[in-house]
């Protein structure tokens, strides 16, 4: 038998989908829909910013901003078929693995096209941003935290070259000795 679709689970994804909106605050999307817009010089399209990145092409269009005209090659348009769609959305996900970007970081395809996950959408995107601070060919408006690493040179390097995240001080963590836990 193949998986159906409950009235629970259905249930389930329209509640997830409201708590992901829920996250989600007003003044951060217009703050990130209008650092778009300028690196773009484009206007993207009034509502949502689900509505106005859903076909992955503004973010293609960012992409070639900050890195130059080319870097991805076929942008389809937003009238284009879904899966075109969804293409568009992979080839900004390929462009954020290029400077460095962990997959966890990432958000996947569907949470974008579906909406289901925008908070994670524009933490990819506020990370892509932060990233891209240090190339020497993007002079900004800048957007999220810069990175502390070179990440626009982790193109030419290796992969085991790539900077590592260590913790400064261990954690220590309080226990009870061991009589006192029994008489408890």
């Amino acid at each position: 038998m193949g998986a159906e679709n409950t009235p629970i689970d259905m249930y389930r994804e329209s509640d997830n989908k409201a708590k992901n909106t829920a996250k989600v605050k007003p003044e951060d999307e217009a703050e990130l829909k209008a650092w778009i817009e300028a690196v773009t010089g484009e206007s993207l399209a009034e509502g949502s910013l689900h509505n106005a990145l859903k076909s992955g092409a503004a973010l293609c269009k960012l992409v070639n901003a900050i890195e130059g005209a080319g870097i991805i090659k076929k942008i389809h348009p937003d009238t284009a078929a879904i899966f075109r769609q969804m293409e568009n959305i992979t080839f900004f996900l390929n462009a954020c693995k290029a400077h460095g970007m962990m997959s966890w970081d990432l958000f996947l395809t569907t949470d974008l096209y579906e909406g289901n996950d925008m908070r994670s959408v524009m933490d990819t995107i506020s990370m892509y941003g932060g990233a891209v601070q240090n190339l020497p060919t993007f002079s900004g408006p800048h957007y999220g935290v810069a990175a502390k690493s070179k990440l626009g040179a982790a193109r030419s390097a290796p992969k085991a070259t790539l900077p590592r995240v260590a913790f400064e001080e261990p954690v220590a963590v309080e226990s009870k000795p061991a009589a006192e836990e029994e008489q408890e």
